[in-house]
């Protein structure tokens, strides 16, 4: 009812690059530097319009877990007011 298609976009980062280390969040100014370059490569891909043009997009990274039913259809509420 909600989805058309759901795509895996992968982001290829370059393992050197590909950081997540919350314990030096302190030290190293790109401790998160993994998780914003797969932000941004998706980002990229919508804006492309390699596969349609959207207004908006929702990025649930893959660890995310729902903790309330319906959250979905609240987040869509959201946008459409």
């Amino acid at each position: 009812k909600c989805f058309d298609n759901i795509y895996a976009i992968e982001a290829n980062i370059p393992k050197e690059l590909d950081l997540y280390i919350p314990a030096a969040q302190e030290e190293l100014y790109n401790w998160v530097n993994g998780p914003n370059r797969q932000f941004e490569a998706a980002f990229r891909v919508i804006q492309s319009g390699e596969w349609g043009q959207y207004d908006g997009f929702y990025l649930m990274e893959g660890d995310s877990v729902p903790v309330k039913n319906y959250w979905l259809d609240v987040i869509l509420g959201e946008i459409n007011e």
